[in-house]
Parts: C-alpha cells; structure tokens; sequence
C-alpha cells in the first residue's frame, strides 16, 4: 500500500517504496504491514502516526467542515436547472397569491362603491320624493 502525505492511499501488489518516492510504502507481505493496511482501509477519516519518519499507525478522528461539504453528492447541471425552475414556480406562486388578494380587495373597494352609490341613488330619490311633496303642498295650498 502507498500512502500519500495527504491520507490518500492506493493499493496494488505491484507498488513498492521506489514507486512513490514522496509517499509512504507499506509492506502489506508482513502481518503488521498488512495489518496497518488494512486499518487504513477500514478508517474513513484519519491522521497519519510517524516515528522515526516512518508511518507507523493511524489515528481515527472526526471529520472536518471541508471534508463533511466535500463528500455531499454534487448536483448535476439538470438538477441544478430543476431546482431554478421550482424556485421560480414557487415565486410565480407567490405573485398569482398576491395578485389574487389584491383582486379580492379590489372588488371588495368596487362593492363598498357600488353600495355607497346605492345609498346615494337612494338619498337622491328620496329628496326629491321630499321636493315633489313640498311643491304639491305649496300648490294645494295655492302658494304657487
């Protein structure tokens, strides 16, 4: 196995510590070799452990912010397109809602107009029932 100074690791039967010269070789032929190896590959987030410049274990720790946003699976250009068009139909949602209140209120502010004329009419009609009235009583009176 062949780790590199980052943590990554390869393994192939034909590495050996000339293949990478910048990065650790394990002997996986020796039982603590393969054992170490194996640590490796079963520990998903780890520290590298030297002694005498030699990789000699692991230490398994948690993982950070950046490798936590780095393994959430990358949305593809359609996906990505997807969700622009439902965050548009949701807004375009939120418009028909307001256009639809302020109808409402609009035909609310028009049926307060139309019943404000019809108390108007209504007023009219009765002032000049008022007016007929006075003029027949000043006629039978023979003032006019």
């Amino acid at each position: 196995m062949i780790v590199h100074a980052d943590g990554s690791w390869e393994r192939a039967e034909w590495h050996t510590a000339e293949t990478y010269p910048n990065s650790y070789f394990i002997d996986e032929s020796t039982d603590d070799g393969k054992a170490l190896a194996d640590k490796i590959a079963a520990t998903r987030y780890y520290d590298l452990l030297f002694a005498d410049n030699e990789l000699v274990d692991i230490i398994e720790r948690e993982p950070t912010a950046e490798e936590i946003e780095a393994s959430k699976p990358q949305k593809s250009a359609g996906q990505i397109h997807i969700e622009q068009l439902e965050d548009e139909s949701a807004m375009l949602s939120l418009e028909l809602i307001n256009t639809q209140i302020r109808q409402e209120q609009t035909e609310a502010e028009a049926a307060m107009l139309a019943l404000e004329l019809i108390n108007t009419q209504i007023r009219l009609e009765q002032a000049e029932t008022e007016q007929a009235n006075l003029l027949l009583e000043l006629v039978g009176k023979g003032v006019l």
